[in-house]
């Protein structure tokens, strides 16, 4: 049983491998990845969020987690700053790569791969913390590195109403708890939009699988630092997964273990892949160094998450 959920994320793998073989073949080039990533960004992955907090079956208590999460990511930021300050990194954009999941474009995909579809409404619900912290604090964290300058209030709440995200998450939960998703399933309009929007969502995963192959960046020759780097990280967030899936325990004994896979999974993921593109063009090495760590730890990822899953199970 554990060796099957295993190695039912080798379809993730053979996607994602065929992402950087259709890339070196001349078949997906850098342009159409681009559009395959801003369709999953902006439609596909908020549809996905949308159905599963939908479908889900919700209890008030558990919007106690993503409230957790938003903390987390925030102490998760601080404590990249106190390493950055310990090792006296010279690299402003350091303690970004100690915080944030890249839940959407592996950490979805992967759950439903491994464990199907329905399964997948314990990280999107913890994302909806993380969610909120990218509108309101990393966007802003990001951009002031930038520019040196603060973004100001009117400009972070902009920010926060654009994301398409916080209208998913918003949206399916409120449908949810207020019982209005019952009462338009009787309409048969409504149930044909869900099966249509159920087909869009499908598109996700293969569609970023072919991303992530395509656009996944090691260099070779400067392998030492990132490498360190990504595995600092993952030291760092597998304590933080333990200790948030003791925390959720005690405060709901007897959760299914998809709840603990699904911890394990989001502290495991890479960091936000837009963290590398919001570093200004001009900081080379910086952003070199970041798409490097994140390219290493998706590959830390799909090693060690797969055995650790079926033993979670």
């Amino acid at each position: 049983m554990q060796l099957e959920i295993a190695l039912k994320i080798l379809p993730v793998i053979v996607m994602i491998g065929l992402g950087a073989a259709l890339r070196a073949f001349g078949f997906l080039s850098l342009e159409t990845s681009a559009g395959f990533k801003k369709t999953a960004i902006d439609l596909t992955l908020p549809i996905v969020i949308f159905l599963s907090l939908l479908e889900m079956d919700f209890k008030l208590e558990y919007m106690l987690m993503p409230v957790m999460v938003f903390v987390i990511t925030g102490l998760l930021l601080f404590a990249g700053m106190g390493i950055k300050k310990l090792l006296k990194v010279n690299n402003p954009y350091f303690p970004a790569l100690f915080t944030s999941f890249e839940n959407g474009m592996i950490g979805y995909g992967v759950i439903a791969v491994m464990f199907g579809q329905d399964n997948i409404f314990p990280i999107v619900l913890m994302d909806m913390g993380q969610t909120i912290f990218f509108a309101l604090i990393f966007v802003s964290y990001m951009k002031a590195l930038n520019s040196g300058k603060r973004q100001k209030a009117g400009e972070l709440v902009m920010s926060f109403l654009k994301n398409p995200y916080v209208w998913a998450s918003t949206s399916g939960v409120l449908l949810n708890v207020t019982g209005a998703a019952g009462f338009l399933k009787n309409i048969s309009m409504f149930n044909m939009l869900l099966e249509t929007a159920g087909l869009l969502g499908g598109l996700t995963t293969p569609m970023m699988c072919l991303v992530i192959g395509c656009e996944m960046k090691i260099d070779a020759r400067n392998l030492k630092k990132p490498l360190a780097v990504a595995i600092g990280r993952l030291a760092l967030l597998l304590v933080s997964a333990f200790l948030f899936s003791m925390l959720v325990d005690a405060l709901w004994p007897g959760l299914d273990s998809i709840f603990r896979v699904s911890i394990y999974a989001m502290f495991m993921l890479p960091p936000f892949f837009v963290g590398a593109v919001l570093i200004k063009e001009d900081a080379v090495e910086e952003k070199r160094l970041a798409l490097n760590v994140t390219s290493i730890n998706i590959l830390l990822f799909l090693l060690l998450f797969p055995p650790l899953a079926a033993y979670l199970t």
